[in-house]
C-alpha cells in the first residue's frame, strides 16, 4: 500500500472532501430507502429512539469486533487510522469508509427494519431515519474530534476518543459512550506499548 504523506492543510481539506462525499451519499440513499415505500411509519417515535439505539450499538460493536476483533482488511484499515493519528496525513483516514462501504452500510442495515415491518413492527421508517441521522452525526463529529474543531461542551468526546487511541480498554463509541459504559465499565487500563 503506497502511503501518502501531504502537508497538513491539503491531506485536512483532502479529508474533508471525504467526509463530505460519505455523508452526501449516507443523505442520498437513506432518502432513496426512506422513499421507496419499503418502511412502515405506524410507530415512528418509537423507531427513532430505536433506531438511535440501534445506531449506538452498531456502532460499538463494528469498532469493537470487526475494527478491532478481527485481522481482515476492516481491520487493516482501521489500523492505519490508529497509525496516523496525530501524523500530518491523519485527515485521510478518519471517515468510516468509501461512498460504495456507505451504501453497503445502508442497504445492508435496512434488509432487517424491512423484515420487521412486514412483520407489523411499524418502526422502520423512523429507526431508518435515526440511523442516518447518527451516522451523520459519527462522521461530522469523529471529523471535528480528530481535526480540533470540536466545541468546547464536547471535549469529553475527544477525551474519551483519543483515551481509546492511547490503548486504554473499551471506548469504541465515539457519538455517545453508551455502550461503553454498560459493557465496558469494568475494564481496566491498557497501555499502549
Amino acid at each position: 500500500m503506497a502511503t501518502h504523506v501531504l502537508t497538513e492543510p491539503l491531506a485536512a481539506a483532502e479529508g474533508r472532501r471525504k467526509i463530505l462525499r460519505s455523508q452526501a451519499t449516507a443523505f442520498l440513499v437513506g432518502g432513496i430507502l426512506l422513499g421507496s415505500g419499503l418502511f412502515a411509519w405506524d410507530r415512528w417515535p418509537l423507531g427513532l429512539l430505536l433506531g438511535l439505539i440501534y445506531g449506538n450499538a452498531f456502532e460499538y460493536l463494528t469498532h469493537r469486533v470487526l475494527l478491532h476483533g478481527t485481522t481482515g482488511y476492516l481491520h487493516r484499515a482501521h489500523e492505519r487510522h490508529h497509525e496516523t493519528w496525530g501524523h500530518e496525513d491523519e485527515a485521510l483516514y478518519v471517515r468510516f469508509g468509501p461512498p460504495a462501504a456507505v451504501v453497503l452500510l445502508f442497504v445492508g442495515n435496512s434488509i432487517p427494519l424491512v423484515v420487521l415491518d412486514r412483520m407489523g413492527a411499524g418502526i422502520g421508517g423512523g429507526a431508518l431515519l435515526a440511523f442516518v441521522a447518527y451516522y451523520v452525526l459519527y462522521e461530522e463529529s469523529h471529523w471535528r474530534i480528530h481535526l480540533g474543531y470540536l466545541p468546547r461542551w464536547l471535549a469529553g468526546l475527544r477525551r474519551h476518543h483519543f483515551a481509546h487511541h492511547k490503548g486504554q480498554a473499551g471506548k469504541y463509541n465515539v457519538l455517545v459512550p453508551l455502550l461503553d459504559r454498560l459493557l465496558d465499565a469494568g475494564q481496566v487500563r491498557k497501555p499502549k506499548p
